[in-house]
C-alpha cells in the first residue's frame, strides 16, 4: 500500500516535467494570398459591366440635345412717343411740318413653335416659327377733345437665336440673342375722333423688318422615366433699330392729311413677351 502511495506521488512530480521536455507540433504556414492582376477576373465571375454615365435619374448623358417645344404667350407691342422737334416732318418742297403723333402701347398675343439643338445642353441655336397678333392704342388732344388711335396687325415671326444654358437640373435657366425677322400682314387703324371729323380716314402700313430679340428663361425639366419633358417659362424682348426717332421714319409721308395725321407705320420698335409651354428633347 504505501508502494502504491509512493508510486503515485511520484508520477505526478515527473508529469509537468515530461510535458515541458516535450517539444511542441510543428506550426503549419498559412496559405498567402496571390494578388488578382489587374483587369483579370476571378474564374467563374463574370466580368464587372462598368455602368453607362448618366446625369439625373437615370437620364443617359448625351453629346446633343435636339427638342421641339410649343409656346404660348402674351406680348406687348409699342412705339415711344417723339419730343415735339422730332415730329416736324419733311415736306415734298424740303420744308418742315408740324404732325400729329401719338405714342402707342398694346397687348396682343400667339403662339408657335421652336427648334433647338444645344451642345452637352450648355450652347446651342434655336429656330422659332410665331403667329401673333401685335397692337398699340394711343390718343391725341384737339381742341379739347380727345382722338383714341388703334393700330393692329397679324405677324409671322422668325427668330435665330444663340443659346446659352447652365446644364443643370431640375431647373435649367437660360439667355439668348440673335435676330428675329417679321413678316407683317396687312395692318389696320381704327380712331374714335368723337366729335372732330377727320378729313381723311386713318391709314397704317408696314413692312417685313428685322429686330434683335434676346430674353432669358426657365427650363422645369419633368421627372418622366425614359422622355426629357420639359417645360419653358421664357421672358422675350425685341428691339427694331429701324424705326428710328423721327417722325420721318415713324410715317408714310406720302400718306399725311390736311389734318397733318399720316399713314401710321407698324412696324413696331420694342416688342415684349412672356410665353409658356412644353418642349420634348429626343434620348
Amino acid at each position: 500500500m504505501r508502494l502504491l502511495k509512493s508510486s503515485c506521488a511520484v508520477a505526478l512530480m515527473i508529469a509537468p516535467l515530461v510535458a515541458v521536455a516535450q517539444p511542441d507540433a510543428p506550426s503549419v504556414p498559412k496559405p498567402t494570398a496571390v494578388p488578382e492582376a489587374p483587369g483579370v477576373p476571378e474564374p467563374g465571375v463574370p466580368p464587372a459591366v462598368p455602368a453607362e454615365a448618366t446625369d439625373w435619374e437615370g437620364e443617359i448623358s448625351r453629346e446633343w440635345e435636339v427638342g421641339v417645344g410649343l409656346l404660348g404667350f402674351v406680348n406687348g407691342s409699342f412705339m415711344t412717343e417723339l419730343s415735339d422737334g422730332d415730329k416736324l416732318r419733311t415736306t415734298p418742297n424740303g420744308g418742315k411740318r408740324p404732325t400729329l403723333y401719338p405714342g402707342f402701347g398694346g397687348v396682343g398675343g400667339g403662339g408657335g413653335l421652336t427648334v433647338s439643338g444645344m451642345w452637352r445642353g450648355i450652347v446651342g441655336l434655336e429656330l422659332g416659327f410665331f403667329y401673333s397678333l401685335d397692337q398699340g392704342k394711343g390718343d391725341l388732344t384737339i381742341n379739347a377733345a380727345k382722338i383714341d388711335f388703334t393700330l393692329s396687325q397679324e405677324a409671322f415671326h422668325l427668330p435665330i437665336v444663340l443659346k446659352v444654358a447652365a446644364p443643370v437640373k431640375p431647373v435649367r435657366p437660360f439667355v439668348f440673342f440673335g435676330p428675329e425677322f417679321v413678316f407683317p400682314g396687312e395692318p389696320d387703324a381704327e380712331t374714335d375722333s368723337g366729335l372732330i371729323r377727320l378729313t381723311e380716314p386713318i391709314a397704317a402700313t408696314a413692312d417685313n423688318y428685322l429686330t434683335l430679340a434676346f430674353g432669358l428663361g426657365f427650363e422645369f425639366m419633368l421627372p418622366v422615366k425614359d422622355a426629357d419633358v420639359r417645360i419653358p417659362l421664357v421672358l422675350r424682348g425685341a428691339w427694331n433699330p429701324s424705326a428710328g426717332d423721327t417722325i420721318d421714319d415713324r410715317i408714310d409721308v406720302d400718306g399725311c392729311g390736311a389734318d397733318d395725321i399720316c399713314t401710321f407705320k407698324t412696324e413696331w420698335e420694342w416688342q415684349a413677351e412672356v410665353a409658356l409651354g412644353v418642349a420634348y428633347y429626343f434620348l
